[in-house]
């Protein structure tokens, strides 16, 4: 299973399945705005989840977390790409509404309301998905290197950054 997010954490305490990681601010933190603003943890203690333990970590291992791309793709759909196609659809049917009942600007009045009720429902949906989804550990790692590409950065950046990378030729 492939993650789009990683980062490493130090395993506190384990129970079954399931483990706690303590995971000091990042390099995902510096690109998320509650990271930024210091609200997960202030003074940069960093976040404990509690994330699945398939591979049977000890506390006090140094492991990699990630939540799988599937999940991820998901949730990217719901928050920008469900609300534009509600905007567009329901504007569409505004204007050929207004264009039947003669009425002027009606796109706009079902554009927006449209928009604010898949908003609405989104925001539902990521929260339900955010007590649904659990992290899980990816890999143990014995030392965390200072960067590597997939550490540090998503797909698509590693993508782009491996252009400039030096080859062995």
């Amino acid at each position: 299973m492939k993650t789009n997010i990683v980062e490493t954490g130090v395993v506190l305490e384990t129970n079954g399945e399931l483990a706690l990681v303590q995971i000091n601010q990042g390099k995902s933190c510096k690109g998320c705005a509650m990271g930024k603003l210091g609200m997960c943890r202030p003074g940069g203690a960093g976040m404990r989840l509690t994330v699945k333990n398939p591979l049977g970590a000890k506390v006090g291992e140094t492991v990699m977390i990630g939540i799988d791309k599937k999940t991820h793709s998901k949730g990217y759909f719901i928050v920008f790409i469900f609300p534009l196609i509600i905007l567009v659809v329901s504007t569409l049917a505004g204007y050929l509404l207004g264009q039947k009942l003669h009425a002027l600007g009606l796109e706009v009045f079902t554009g927006f309301t449209g928009l604010a009720v898949a908003i609405y429902f989104s925001l539902k949906r990521i929260h339900k998905m955010d007590k649904e989804v659990t992290m899980y550990i990816k890999r143990i790692v014995k030392d965390v290197p200072e960067f590597s590409w997939e550490t540090n950065y998503s797909s698509e950046g590693s993508d782009y950054l491996s252009g400039f990378a030096k080859r062995d030729v």
